[in-house]
Formats: structure tokens, C-alpha cells, sequence
């Protein structure tokens, strides 16, 4: 909301300026994806590692967008990692929606929507060195 670095995740659903675009259904999005990365290891030795949903060849995120000053932005949202993902990135994972969450997050009342808000099942996720093709 402030300063020069772009808000790329939304982590903190608590903040009254999270709470206040989250209740406007028209400022939520989907966001398409295959995969998403996220860097693990020690400095100097850190590497990518790829997380995809195989059943799921596109899925999405939760997504929020806003009118930016030059050009629309949006940011997506993220919560406590699963259990796969928590094993190289312990802090955060993209919130992922099953196909059926998709229009409630949409269009569905803004605590229904803020409920979807939680780690997708590590089961269903696969990680790899490289991005699945």
C-alpha cells in the first residue's frame, strides 16, 4: 500500500486494508498457473524448487486487483504452507482453490471467500527441480 516495492502476496487478511478490497467480490481474481516456484537452502547454495498440482494441469491462485497508477496490478493470496511446500519454503504458499472453490471466491460473500484462504492438500502437489512441462 506505501513505499517503492510492489505488494506481489497479500499474507495478513486481518489488516483493515486487506479486509476492506476483500469485501468487494469485483476486486478478486483468479489467477491461472501450471506451477509455482519457490527458492530453498543456504545462501549461496539456494535453489528453485517447482510445485505443480498433477491433476490439475491449470489451476489458481486467489487473487485481488486493483486499478495501479499507470497500468491494473494485482497480488496474490498466500497462507501457512502445507506440508510439502513447508519442507522447502516455511513461511508461505500461494493459496491454491479447488476447481469448485472458484466461484465463491468470485462472487461469494467476503468471509465465505476469506474462508477459502488455507493451505492446499501437500498430497495432492508434487515438487521438482524443474518446471513440469
Amino acid at each position: 500500500p506505501r513505499g517503492d516495492r510492489p505488494v506481489t502476496h497479500v499474507r495478513n487478511l486481518q489488516s483493515p486494508f486487506w479486509i476492506g478490497t476483500l469485501r468487494h467480490a469485483e476486486l478478486r481474481c483468479l489467477i491461472p498457473a501450471t506451477a509455482f516456484a519457490e527458492w530453498s537452502g543456504l545462501e549461496g547454495a539456494r535453489r528453485q524448487r517447482w510445485f505443480s498440482v498433477p491433476s490439475l494441469p491449470i489451476f489458481a491462485f486467489a487473487g485481488i486487483h486493483r486499478q495501479g497508477e499507470d497500468w491494473p496490478c494485482f497480488a496474490m493470496l498466500a497462507t501457512d504452507p502445507n506440508w510439502l511446500v513447508g519442507q522447502y519454503q516455511p513461511h508461505a504458499m500461494p493459496v491454491i482453490l479447488h476447481p469448485d472453490q472458484h466461484a465463491t471466491w468470485l462472487s461469494g460473500e467476503w468471509r465465505d471467500a476469506l474462508a477459502l484462504a488455507a493451505p492446499f492438500p501437500g498430497q495432492l502437489m508434487t515438487v521438482a527441480d524443474t518446471p513440469p512441462m
